[in-house]
């Protein structure tokens, strides 16, 4: 039920609020209409999509990326209860009201040890079995409102403390406009330099500890998002898919074909990212397995990627991407992504005439 609330003169000038991009305000503000008595709601992008911007052409991917935004400014705290993600605004006591009433959503698990990033910090002891890499904050006695992830705490996953690097803004990527980091390929992930801004060669990256950043992360993120498009999971810990990168998986020859196939596959959609990253697992390490028994060697030769190809605004893939769609739209001829424009053999058709030629032969 929606109910009235109040902006107060300060919201304008916060800190926290001018962090934000001028939609995610406008997003905020719109939570606290359809949030219960304590601040609560669930962190459904679809529904809130409906609720905030019924007429406007936001998908649920775009209402995802506003949550995470106010997540990492800790203007709300997101958890999990029963496979359920939840969102609780975090200065909710601003918020004068008369005759509140009970809220029907659980709180935390452990409200305690919920930091203003909007995850569980990795500083504290919790009832779950910890992830390794769970104290990467060196000050996770007193996380700050920018910093502070990691760890599984009362039975909720989270992505692990992830200070902003050298010269990165509140959000990693250019310091000078940090509500606006700058995407590798959507095709793909790429690490850049700090240099050059150039993307990272594989020797550079110096092990998997390269991906346990904060920009490592935002890029694993925009590139399933990418890839999947609608079919992506709706929830935000990605640290998962991250770990992927971080033990060795390949992304061209053996992510992002597993990951297109489990969700062309599946009748009901995979909810979260870590089921799906765990599922990718499997199904790799079973491959690798079977190359072993058959005498080759366990991990495939570096896909060859081709140059990159603009799809849509803003969607440009390689060509190893390309041909992993290509084979699934093969499969199943309903599979085709809006973001790759027009399927093959209708007009306006964009995937690059030789790549077609080569699926069809």
């Amino acid at each position: 039920m929606a109910r009235i609330r109040t902006v107060k003169p300060e919201f304008w000038t916060s800190e926290q609020i001018m962090e934000c991009s001028p939609i995610t305000r406008l997003a905020f503000i719109g939570l606290w209409n359809f949030a219960d008595d304590k601040g609560r709601m669930t962190a459904s992008p679809k529904r809130i999509k409906a609720q905030l911007f019924p007429s406007d052409d936001f998908t649920a991917a775009d209402i995802h990326g506003m949550i995470r935004e106010l997540a990492r400014n800790g203007l709300i705290r997101l958890y999990v209860v029963d496979d359920i993600e939840y969102l609780v605004i975090t200065g909710w006591h601003h918020q004068v009201i008369n005759r509140p009433q009970p809220s029907k959503i659980p709180g935390p698990p452990d409200e305690h040890s919920v930091n203003d990033h909007g995850s569980l910090s990795g500083g504290r002891e919790g009832k779950g079995k910890e992830r390794k890499g769970k104290d990467t904050n060196t000050a996770a006695a007193q996380p700050s409102p920018r910093a502070g992830r990691g760890g599984v705490e009362g039975g909720v996953e989270v992505e692990p403390d992830l200070p902003p690097g050298p010269g990165e803004g509140a959000h990693g990527g250019d310091p000078t406009d940090d509500r606006n980091p700058r995407p590798g390929p959507t095709g793909r992930p790429v690490e850049r330099s700090p240099a050059n801004d150039q993307p990272r060669r594989q020797d550079e990256r110096g092990g998997g500890d390269a991906w346990n950043s904060r920009e490592g992360y935002d890029t694993v993120e925009r590139t399933c998002i990418g890839l999947l498009g609608d079919k992506a999971p709706a929830d935000a810990v990605i640290g998962p898919m991250v770990a992927l990168m971080r033990d060795g998986y390949d992304w061209d020859a053996e992510v992002s074909p597993m990951l297109l196939d489990l969700v062309r596959s599946q009748r009901r959609p995979i909810r979260t990212w870590k089921l799906l990253a765990t599922m990718v697992r499997e199904r790799v390490d079973a491959q690798r397995r079977d190359r072993v028994s058959q005498g080759t060697t366990a991990t495939p030769l570096p896909a060859e990627t081709g140059p990159l190809h603009e799809m849509t605004p803003g969607a440009s893939f390689t060509e190893a991407v390309l041909r992993v769609y290509l084979a699934n739209h093969r499969k199943d001829r309903s599979f085709w992504p809006p973001f790759l424009g027009p399927k093959p053999g209708e007009a306006g058709c964009r995937i690059p005439s030789h790549l077609l030629e080569r699926e069809a032969a």
